[in-house]
């Protein structure tokens, strides 16, 4: 398949992994149509720019959180986000649960929101369950919130993370209407031509804008760049 006119191979490079992503969640399980609402964490993101794109090809209403500040100016200027559905979130579950408040508010959304793009989890996970909107769906598809960071990782936080994750009621989704469906397309690379449908999809239906390449790395350096 030939790069959309004016992208560089390594916006092509960045695309397919980030795209297809956002698609399957959004599309694929999610079910996005006109006039849904949704949420998507890290929404300054490869995957977040990317389902971005796709909920402006359908017509829906964005919600976007990010954990710095200064990424919101791209929301703003890239995906003409409103900084009143910008949420830089805050840790604390009541505090973010008032912010998704006033978000909601923002967007209109008056029976909740109807999808949840999650790569985060943690203490971000059950205030957005709580949101969600009969007939509602939380795709999660990552966990940033409990991934180590630096070389060495706090072992004891993360167990303490570990026994407090959030756990979902099968039982009482049944009344609540709602739903709770994780990925990873990476377990489905054999799977091609279901890959290659749904590349055909989303290459027809959305008006991509190209990736936000940070940096390259020569491939002789790839374990640099992971």
């Amino acid at each position: 398949r030939p790069l959309p006119p004016g992208w560089t191979f390594e916006e092509g490079a960045a695309f397919l992994c980030t795209g297809l992503t956002a698609w399957h969640g959004l599309v694929s399980l999610g079910n996005l149509s006109k006039g849904h609402t949704v949420l998507v964490h890290s929404a300054a993101g490869g995957v977040g720019l990317a389902a971005l794109d796709i909920i402006e090809a359908f017509e829906g209403v964005s919600i976007a959180t990010i954990g710095d500040p200064s990424k919101a100016e791209l929301l703003q200027t890239r995906e003409k986000l409103p900084a009143d559905r910008i949420i830089v979130r805050d840790p604390s579950p009541p505090a973010f649960s008032a912010q998704l408040d006033a978000a909601m508010q923002a967007a209109g959304a008056t029976e909740g929101i109807d999808i949840v793009m999650d790569s985060v989890q943690g203490p971000y996970f059950e205030p957005c369950f709580e949101k969600l909107a009969r007939g509602g769906r939380h795709i999660v598809f990552g966990a940033a919130a409990m991934t180590p960071q630096g070389a060495r990782p706090n072992w004891i936080r993360l167990a303490w993370q570990w026994i407090r994750r959030p756990m979902v009621d099968p039982l009482n989704i049944i009344a609540e209407n709602r739903s709770v469906m994780g990925f990873n397309l990476i377990w489905m690379w054999d799977k091609k031509e279901m890959m290659s449908a749904l590349l055909e999809s989303m290459m027809h239906k959305v008006k991509w804008r190209a990736p936000v390449v940070g940096k390259t790395f020569p491939f002789e350096n790839a374990p640099e760049a992971v």
